[in-house]
């Protein structure tokens, strides 16, 4: 995927009046790729399980969220495709399974907690300053707080599951800045 994206790039690059960094260009092009990829993937898998409502639940509230939180990132692009369709459909198929609320509360609560501890993750290079790192602060634990608390509404008024969905995004987001302060430390 990079070396794609890079020959791309340099060929953009080229076409350019003004050319631009080639290592942003190639950057972009190879994240652009791969969400492609990875959103092709999961709504062709959702067709096929007749679960696209779900996954669009599940992904939606877990890019928001991970989006200012940060956590861990794989090396290899087949890793993160397995793991993130491995986490998101093993989530669905959880909450068809395991419809007790209680379960989702806690869930939530043990997120957010651990969001609000840790979030964000202080790697990302894209956060060089103070003001940077305490917006992405702010507004982690606002998305996070939203998310719980419609889920807790739709768990303890309907429980339909759309609110277990989002908690099990919530944990998976959780999850992810937890292991990611393991390898910080």
């Amino acid at each position: 995927m990079r070396n794609f994206s890079l020959k791309l790039g340099r060929w953009l690059n080229g076409q350019l009046n003004e050319p631009v960094n080639e290592n942003d260009l190639r950057f972009g092009i190879e994240n652009l790729l791969i969400q492609g990829i990875l959103i092709l993937c999961m709504t062709g898998i959702a067709l096929v399980f007749n679960c696209v409502q779900e996954m669009l639940v599940f992904m939606l509230s877990l890019v928001a969220v991970r989006s200012f939180t940060g956590g861990i990132h794989l090396h290899r692009f087949s890793h993160c495709l397995l793991v993130t369709h491995s986490v998101c459909f093993g989530c669905i198929a959880l909450t068809q399974f395991i419809p007790n609320p209680g379960i989702y509360v806690l869930l939530d609560l043990l997120s957010l907690g651990i969001i609000w501890k840790w979030a964000p993750d202080m790697r990302y290079k894209r956060r060089k300053t103070e003001q940077d790192r305490q917006r992405a602060r702010q507004l982690s634990r606002i998305l996070t707080s939203i998310c719980g608390i419609f889920s807790v509404i739709e768990l303890l008024a309907i429980n339909q599951g759309m609110g277990r969905i989002i908690a099990c995004s919530l944990t998976a987001s959780a999850i992810s800045l937890a292991l990611a302060q393991k390898t910080v430390q």
